[in-house]
């Protein structure tokens, strides 16, 4: 009796599977590409949606702080009655008896409370969102479209086609 080399299975799948490997291989990366044409406007779509939330969560952020400001400038404004003079005479442009103003070239001073609060709004950023891979770009540019469809469509027909004449 003839003895074989014993081959470690990794290098002998390729010789047990023959062209059935290939096949699967050919139709998995067919498959994957479909996928990625088909998927790639859907994830653009998400991340854009996504930059639309973070922008209107620190808008909403934004707007509650400048509602806390402005209770909390209600609930000086009831019981502080200088602060109310000071408001009106800086509202009206008036000048109280024996105060200087002194003017400044190019600078206006707000004369109106949501100036004011405006001052004292810290910004928020909306937090940021990563960019697509480069495969999904790929994807999404257009004139890529199509021969990626009909890469991976004549990569289906020869992934069915090898098998078939394997088995035939």
């Amino acid at each position: 009796m003839r003895q074989t080399k014993m081959i470690p299975r990794l290098f002998a799948l390729p010789v047990i599977f023959g062209a059935g490997l290939i096949s699967w291989i050919v139709l998995f990366i067919s498959l994957a590409i479909i996928a990625l044409v088909v998927l790639s406007p859907a994830a653009d779509s998400l991340r854009r949606v996504r930059l639309q939330e973070h922008s209107l969560q620190a808008t909403l952020a934004l707007m509650k702080e400048k509602i806390a400001i402005q209770k909390r400038f209600i609930a000086l404004s009831e019981h502080d009655r200088r602060m109310m003079e000071r408001l009106a005479n800086r509202q009206m442009d008036i000048v109280a008896p024996g105060e200087e103003v002194l003017p400044l070239k190019g600078f206006t001073a707000p004369r109106d409370v949501q100036s004011l609060i405006a001052r004292a709004l810290k910004p928020v950023k909306p937090l940021p969102i990563p960019p697509l891979p480069w495969y999904e770009n790929l994807g999404l540019y257009g004139p890529l479209r199509i021969p990626l469809i009909v890469i991976a469509l004549a990569g289906l027909a020869f992934a069915f086609l090898i098998d078939v004449r394997r088995k035939a």
